[in-house]
């Protein structure tokens, strides 16, 4: 049975064939569309199964982000590798993350094309990953150094996401910058929990 035709030495398979000399059929060497996929009896073509893809249903599906484009696997940002993304990293301005390779891995390029919203250095990350990331200044937080706290939480405190301060003991205000020690009088006492004067107990 002819399977195609043969033209200045290449193949030209004919419905339901494959391969380089046309001898592979349509559903794959076993004819069952790798167990992944339903078998076109008549044209010799795969449907695949929901997560699967390829001529013969044998390539896992990866996840898929918005581009430009549409819905796209690894979101054009990277090749799919037995269902996961091995997501582009060549340079600082093409660093992708995410399980679709959807997140640059320095976010927050302004405007005018300055990296981490102006406030810290897309670099190579100290851990040897070869991944870029922000390297935020002082007082800034944040994949792109977009969070920040009101005076840096003073030097007594910690910056969290949500640009507020978390005091260390003893201090208290929005930015940790008050506290009562060395100032209490009249028989007060510092809560060194709270920052504030409270009434000594009398025993």
């Amino acid at each position: 049975m002819e399977k195609g035709l043969c033209n200045n030495g290449t193949c030209t398979c004919f419905d339901g064939w494959t391969s380089s000399d046309c001898s592979m059929h349509g559903c794959g060497p076993n004819k069952d569309c790798s167990k992944h996929g339903a078998c076109n009896q008549d044209k010799h073509t795969c449907t695949c199964a929901s997560g699967y893809d390829g001529v013969f249903c044998a390539q896992k599906k990866c996840p898929v982000a918005q581009t430009g484009n549409g819905l796209a696997q690894c979101s054009e940002h990277g090749a799919c590798n037995s269902g996961m993304c091995v997501c582009d990293c060549t340079d600082k301005d093409n660093c992708w993350l995410g399980d679709a390779c959807e997140i640059r891995s320095c976010p927050g390029k302004t405007s005018e094309g300055i990296d981490c919203s102006g406030h810290g250095e897309c670099a190579l990350d100290s851990k040897g990953t070869m991944k870029y990331q922000c390297q935020c200044e002082v007082g800034y937080y944040g994949d792109g150094c977009t969070a920040s706290c009101p005076q840096d939480c003073s030097g007594h405190g910690k910056c969290g996401v949500e640009s507020e301060c978390t005091c260390d003991p003893g201090w208290i205000g929005l930015g940790c910058d008050r506290t009562c020690m060395g100032l209490c009088q009249h028989d007060g006492e510092c809560n060194l929990k709270t920052g504030n004067v409270q009434k000594k107990l009398k025993k």
